[in-house]
């Protein structure tokens, strides 16, 4: 009983955690993507 509790636990957190990760990408993935969109429109605004 004791082990099987363990075990759950341990792959909770695991699920957890993967998700959190993926969110952290994903938002620096869109954070990039917006700072890059912005230099554009600031470059082609100059020009």
């Amino acid at each position: 009983m004791v082990t099987e509790n363990i075990n759950f636990e341990t792959t909770d957190t695991k699920l957890e955690e993967t998700p959190v990760m993926i969110d952290v990408l994903l938002k620096i993935i869109i954070f990039k993507k917006i700072i890059i969109y912005i230099f554009f429109i600031t470059k082609f605004q100059i020009n």
